[in-house]
Formats: C-alpha cells, sequence, structure tokens
C-alpha cells in the first residue's frame, strides 16, 4: 500500500495526538483535504515494530506570522518587512484530523498512536482514498467525489439505510439535488421509495434509473380516523363541543358510505345507493347541490353527498344530544363542514399506498396543495399506512424494504411544539428498521427538529451551516461530529457535504455531491435574469404593437382613410 504521494503539504507540528495532529506548511492547505503520514511504531506488548500509514482531512486551517507585527508597523515600514516575509515570516498551520491507520496488509484500523513531530505529512494517494470511501460491494451506490478530489468516487451502503438518514443544510445548499440523486440510485438498485413533497419540488423530477409516479394527496374520509379528520376539520383546541359533533356525524356517513363503496367503488351505481339509503334515512337533512349532474365527475358528486350527510348528522346529533350543546354550536361546525370539504383537496378514489409502490419507481406523494396543519394529518396517515403495509408483508413472509423521505422534517417533528405526525415519525423511526422501512428526514433547520427522533439517525449528510444553533445540533446528534468538524461546515460550496455514518463506514468524508440531471424543480432561480427575460419580453411586444400601429397608419394614408 503506497502511503506517499510526490506532493508534499507539510510536516507535523508541536502537538499530535491518535486523533489530531498540527500540520504546519508554507502555503494554508485547504479545508477537506486530504492527507498522508508515514510512520513507524512498536509494539509494547510484542516489541515488534510496524509500518503505519495514518489518513487524515483537514478541518481547519489558518495563515499566520512567525512573529506578531503591529498594524502601524506595517502601513508605516512596510517595505523593511518584504525580505522577511519572504522567508520565514508566514506560515500555514492546519489541524489534521486523522480518521484511520491502514496497515501494510492493508487492514483498516482505529488510530492508536500519535505521528512524531515533524514528520512528513503527503498529500494522500487516491489508491488510499479509495480503499477507504469506493466501496466495490453490490449494495453501494455512488453519490459524488471527495471535495477537490474527482478521481475518488464516494460510494454508501445502501443496507446501512436502515439505520435511517439524516440530511440538512442551510436553504440553497444541495439538500434537494442530494435527495434526488439517492432516490434515482437506490431505484436503480430495483429499490421501493417514496417521498412526502411539501412543495411540490419532485413533481417534475426525471429520473435517470426506473421511474417517478405522481400522486396529489388527496384526503379519502374513508381512510382517515374519524378523530384525526375531525380536528382537521375543527381545528381550534378549544372547540371540544363542535368536534365532538363531527366525529359522531362522520363515525355515521361512514357506516353509509363504506360498504357502498367497498362494494360497487367509485362508480354511478354506488352514487344512486347512497342517495337511496340518504334519503331513507329518517329525519336526515340533505343539503346537496342540484343541476351540476353530468359536470362534475363521480368522485366530485360523491364528496357532496358526504358533505350533505356529515351536515345533516352534526344537526341530528347535535339535536339529540342537546344537553351542552347549543345551536351556536351546531351551526358553527355545520359551517366548517361544509367550508373544510369545499376548499380541501377530497377524494374517495385517492389510492393506498399499497396500490401505488413498486420496484424501481420513485413514488412522490405531492401535499403542496395542502395548508401545513393538513400536511401534518396526511402524513400521520402515510406514515402509519407505511408502518402497517411493511410490517404485514413482513410478518406473511413477503418483506418489502423501502426508503421513505419526509421533507421540511421540521414543521412535522418539531422541538418545540406537538404536531399529529410526530408520534408516527418517532415510530417508524423506532419500529421500522426491522421491517425494512428506511427513514429520510430533511430539513434546513436542525436546531427546530426533535432531538429524541434525530437521536435514532445514524447517517447523516451535513451540507453548509452557518448558525451556531444548527452547528451544534447537528453536532449532538453523532458522536462523530468534533468541534473542528463542524467548525468547517460554515465554509461549504453549494452542494458540498460532510457525509458520515454507518452507511460510509467508520470514516467521515467532505463529498461533492453529484448533480442530478433531471432536478429541475427546487434550485435557487436566478431572479435577475428571470426580471431581464421579462423586461426584454415586454419590450419587445410594445415594439412590436408600436410597429403594427405604425404598418395600419401607413396603409390607412395609402387607401386615403380618415385616420
Amino acid at each position: 500500500m503506497i502511503c506517499r504521494s510526490p506532493v508534499v503539504l507539510g510536516k507535523i507540528g508541536n502537538s499530535a495526538s491518535p486523533l489530531g495532529a498540527e500540520v504546519v506548511s508554507t502555503h494554508p492547505i485547504p479545508l477537506g483535504t486530504y492527507a498522508t503520514i508515514e510512520i513507524r511504531y512498536r509494539d509494547p506488548y510484542s516489541g515488534s515494530e510496524e509500518a503505519l500509514c495514518l489518513v487524515g482531512v483537514v478541518s481547519s486551517t489558518a495563515f499566520r506570522r512567525s512573529v506578531p507585527v503591529s498594524g502601524a508597523a506595517i502601513v508605516t515600514s512596510g517595505e523593511l518587512y518584504d525580505e522577511f516575509e519572504g522567508g520565514l515570516g508566514k506560515y500555514g498551520r492546519s489541524f489534521l484530523r486523522i480518521i484511520a491507520a491502514i496497515r501494510r496488509s492493508g487492514e483498516v484500523t482505529v488510530p492508536r498512536v500519535p505521528p512524531p513531530p515533524d514528520a512528513q505529512v503527503y498529500l494522500a494517494p487516491s489508491e488510499i482514498l479509495s480503499k477507504l470511501f469506493s466501496s466495490s460491494s453490490d449494495a453501494s451506490i455512488p453519490i459524488g467525489h471527495l471535495v477537490g478530489r474527482p478521481d475518488v468516487v464516494v460510494k454508501v451502503n445502501v443496507n446501512a439505510l436502515t439505520k435511517h438518514l439524516f440530511i440538512t443544510g442551510a436553504t440553497g445548499s444541495g439538500k434537494s439535488n442530494t435527495v434526488a440523486v439517492i432516490l434515482d440510485r437506490v431505484t436503480g438498485l430495483g429499490g421501493v421509495t417514496v417521498v412526502y413533497d411539501v412543495h411540490g419540488e419532485y413533481v417534475t423530477l426525471r429520473p435517470m434509473h426506473g421511474i417517478v409516479r405522481t400522486v396529489e394527496l388527496s384526503i379519502n374520509p374513508l381512510r382517515i380516523p374519524p378523530s384525526v379528520l375531525a380536528k382537521m376539520i375543527v381545528p381550534e383546541s378549544a372547540a371540544t363541543v363542535q368536534r365532538r359533533l363531527v366525529v359522531r356525524a362522520l363515525r355515521r356517513c361512514r357506516d353509509e358510505f363504506a360498504p357502498v363503496l367497498s362494494e360497487h367503488g367509485v362508480t354511478r351505481k354506488a352514487l344512486a345507493v347512497i342517495k337511496q339509503r340518504m334519503a331513507k334515512s329518517s329525519g336526515l337533512e340533505q343539503r346537496s347541490e342540484t343541476g351540476d349532474e353530468g359536470r362534475i365527475s363521480i368522485d366530485e358528486e360523491l364528496v357532496r353527498a358526504f358533505t350533505a350527510c356529515l351536515s345533516g348528522e352534526v344537526y341530528n346529533v347535535g339535536r339529540s344530544r342537546s344537553k351542552g350543546v347549543t345551536e351556536k354550536s351546531i351551526e358553527s361546525a355545520v359551517m366548517k363542514v361544509e367550508e373544510f370539504f369545499e376548499y380541501a383537496r377530497i377524494s374517495f378514489s385517492q389510492p393506498s399506498i399499497e396500490d401505488l409502490i413498486s420496484p424501481g419507481t420513485i413514488l412522490v406523494l405531492d401535499a403542496s396543495a395542502h395548508d401545513d396543519e393538513q400536511k401534518d394529518y396526511m402524513l400521520k396517515v402515510v406514515a402509519d399506512e407505511i408502518l402497517w403495509y411493511a410490517r404485514h408483508n413482513y410478518v406473511v413472509g413477503r418483506p418489502t424494504p423501502l426508503l421513505f423521505v419526509v421533507e421540511e422534517a421540521h414543521l412535522f417533528v418539531s422541538a418545540s411544539r406537538v404536531t399529529v405526525s410526530r408520534h408516527s415519525i418517532e415510530r417508524l423511526a423506532r419500529e421500522g428498521r426491522k421491517f425494512g422501512v428506511c427513514l429520510a428526514l430533511v430539513s434546513q433547520r436542525p436546531r427546530n427538529i426533535d432531538p429524541n427522533t434525530v437521536s435514532q439517525i445514524q447517517n447523516l449528510v451535513v451540507m453548509k451551516l452557518v448558525q451556531d444553533s444548527d452547528q451544534r445540533a447537528v453536532m449532538d446528534v453523532s458522536d462523530a461530529l468534533t468541534e473542528d468538524l463542524v467548525g468547517s461546515l460554515a465554509s461549504l460550496a453549494t452542494g458540498e457535504a460532510l457525509v458520515l455514518g454507518e452507511w460510509i463506514g467508520r470514516f467521515p468524508a467532505f463529498v461533492k455531491i453529484d448533480m442530478h440531471p433531471g432536478k429541475r424543480a427546487g434550485a435557487t432561480p436566478d431572479i435577475v435574469s428571470i426580471w431581464r427575460e421579462f423586461y426584454e419580453a415586454v419590450k419587445r411586444e410594445a415594439e412590436e404593437a408600436s410597429m403594427h400601429r405604425e404598418a395600419v397608419e401607413e396603409l390607412r394614408e395609402l387607401l386615403g382613410e380618415e385616420p
């Protein structure tokens, strides 16, 4: 194993430990540079000497003067220091985080001895880095290359995603591109992937492998528990009477609709049977609109019929249980029911997750049409269904591993507020691993993520983070993140990330994530170019309109017409 390269970066300085060392050099060494140190050490037990190749990454760097000089001296007589500065006056001082020790046999071990002072520090050979970061396993996928080393491809072990994944970084750092790369390449292995798309970023994704199936998430009143749906309809925590009325009304209407739709499906036959049953229900007030038959879909007609059923049942339940129920509460509950079903995306034909997922397919669940509260409730339903599906298939001997990505995770597993979906996501992180569910949380605000949930995640992609609170939050998540590594996060460029966890092995890597050619939405727009193009288009239209008017006037003059 070749430990040296032709490029000497510097020498070990005054301090060194098995985990890190000071490196002095004539020029600063860039952050993320991988280096090697060839050392020999004596085993105290056997007395034998052994050669080791220590591998490290520069996690902090600085440029210093050998002798401090005051600013006034530099300004007034800087020429006196030119000769001195050109020699020993300035030097680079870097910290090398030592991540691995490689024996002559090629075995990779944990570093246990420090490099000696004055030891030569070399630019790491590609052969060494490929051994650490370019797995040849069939279960591995490439995600990019080492920063500054395009010859060293970085691969991650997909099997390790059962320990879950956390992708974080500031806005515009490249998180959604990273997600697209991982989804596409997991799909290329025949994997099953699902994305809970909060902003519709993945709707236009064009994968290099497999296909994308996009579903606009709708609320199916028959598949959401009445207590959950009632909270969506009546979100005010103090409106307990109204919510209780809606829950009871939902249960009654589900009993009317569920058996019919189960037998006939979303068909006109089902609609006719439901209307007939509703007409026979004693005391039921129907408030369905008429005159639109034939102009709207059967699904929309069923939604109207369900709204009428629900409104009528709220009246019936409220008036039959008059104790503590005022007419105002009944009217308010009915108004919220009608408003919710008018503006929310409702559908009885919303397919189940089980019907939608398939190998080699990226399933995009587009929740962008819903408000934040509805997205929260919908995520609970989706997460519960995924866990049930994975558990059921595992129990019957037909395990179906899948990767489930949740965008804007801080909205749902918040550290500061309780959400409906939080318990479902926590349970998925806690129980999903044994059934093959790989959870990936994506967030630009790691400080706002519930630490109990993130603590169960062992694989990380950390992109540019500037805020100290965000840096401290990710440092609390992983033991492998030291202060010097965390301090380098603010210097990462767009698309660069610190990747660590079991999926990449024991050694953290600074990675330039591949650019996904089919990921178009979600990129930071060039607003100046957009404005300029829009302005030029308006300008051209105005010029063309002026030319047209002039041509018309000239034609009228030729014809002798009055202007």
